[in-house]
């Protein structure tokens, strides 16, 4: 009896085993089920140009449709409409609406006339970078603009400074519109075609406009160093305002791709690379972000360990810079090296399709930050390391109209 009892225990802890085995392979066989990326209004469009879709955030966006390096050179030489709906739009309202945006970023509202806009950054308690956003100052309230990969982040954490404002405010998220991005140095040759008298708008401004029979915010900005201007628009005609202008002869459809080697070669910050959480403005050398108003009377979070990294250069020694090189392309994580120390490392790099060489931004110990500098890097790991140069930033001049003096927009919204 007690062979046979511990004959059956013995069998059914095997096939307990065998079971459990069967159960995790089954697992390891089956895919994990992937979030269902979201499509912009312009999805359909985008395949029926043929573009190379790819994921990003979250969402379905076109990589590129001829290639990212004729679509970057058409975009400094001609003009690219650019899809990214996938950016968040939302208002603030509400007598304290401007105070709030003081409290939760480093914009001068005081001095910004109505209808500016602005690059600013939310900071964390120790200033380390939230998101970087454009806000926009309005006669009824106060617009921004989110990154993709941030708004749950963003929404979180204005959300939570709200609840401490006690103020005069409210946030609106708007999920019912489109944002597209006419960019190049023809851009304001093409808008006036279509829409005639927005291409006066100012660097920086916004304004509302009827096109074709549509609504449409429009403001003088855009994230490729050229000319250019960003459109928001109803959901329902998004498709028809990006149809108008692709039927401009200088006008070409242009992806993601492009988008990044433009801006790399402009010298802007892309978060999550240049830029997060344990990144100050003061290392990314965007002080000019911060007006000597809000430097001296603060009012923003991180105000004070922000200043005191100003004030001691060693506090947070890293700085961003540019380096340019040739041979095989440095890419974001590459280590820099001088005399075969490591001082610094890669954030974004990419051929430049407009200098005919490799360009990367990086950081770089503040001792080593000089222009001229000669550097290595470790493209690839086990290899030998290319030479460069540390340059100043951007690497290629930036196109934009004058900004207007305060307070000397004609037209506010």
């Amino acid at each position: 009896n007690s062979f046979c009892t511990l004959l059956c225990f013995s069998t059914r802890m095997q096939r307990s085993r065998l079971l459990a085995v069967s159960a995790a392979e089954h697992r390891q066989r089956t895919p994990t089920a992937t979030p269902k990326l979201k499509a912009t209004r312009l999805h359909g469009l985008h395949l029926s140009q043929r573009a190379k879709m790819a994921p990003y955030a979250g969402w379905s966006m076109p990589l590129q449709y001829e290639g990212m390096a004729a679509e970057h050179v058409h975009t400094r030489t001609k003009c690219s409409l650019f899809d990214v709906s996938h950016m968040g739009q939302v208002r603030f309202y509400g007598a304290d609406r401007e105070r709030f945006i003081e409290r939760v970023t480093v914009a001068d509202m005081g001095a910004m006339a109505l209808g500016a806009g602005r690059l600013t950054v939310m900071l964390t308690d120790s200033a380390g970078v939230i998101d970087d956003t454009i806000v926009h100052k309005h006669s009824t309230h106060v617009s921004a603009v989110l990154n993709a990969s941030r708004f749950g982040a963003d929404i979180a954490h204005l959300t939570e400074m709200l609840s401490d404002f006690g103020g005069d405010v409210h946030m609106e998220i708007d999920a019912s519109r489109s944002l597209i991005a006419l960019q190049g140095p023809q851009s304001s040759i093409v808008l006036d075609r279509v829409a005639p008298g927005l291409s006066r708008l100012p660097y920086m401004a916004g304004t509302s406009a009827r096109i074709s029979g549509m609504d449409v915010a429009v403001s003088r900005s855009g994230y490729t160093g050229e000319d250019g201007f960003e459109l928001s628009v109803k959901h329902s005609d998004a498709e028809a305002l990006a149809q108008l202008f692709l039927k401009e002869p200088e006008v070409k459809q242009a992806g993601l791709g492009a988008r990044n080697s433009l801006r790399v070669e402009a010298g802007f910050c892309l978060y999550g690379k240049e830029l997060d959480e344990n990144i100050s403005i003061n290392e990314a050398r965007l002080m000019w972000l911060v007006s000597s108003r809000r430097r001296a009377e603060g009012g923003f979070l991180g105000h004070g360990p922000l200043m005191d990294e100003f004030a001691d250069p060693h506090l947070k020694p890293m700085r961003r810079v540019g380096i340019t090189s040739a041979g095989i392309c440095a890419r974001d994580g590459a280590r820099v090296l001088i005399d075969g120390d490591a001082v610094g490392y890669v954030t974004s790099g990419c051929p430049s399709p407009s200098l005919k060489c490799n360009v990367a931004q990086a950081y770089i110990h503040v001792d080593h930050m000089g222009p001229g500098t000669k550097v290595e890097l470790v493209a690839k790991e086990g290899r030998q390391p290319v030479a460069g140069e540390i340059v100043r930033l951007p690497f290629v001049p930036l196109r934009r109209t004058p900004r207007p003096a305060e307070g000397s927009l004609a037209r506010a919204n």
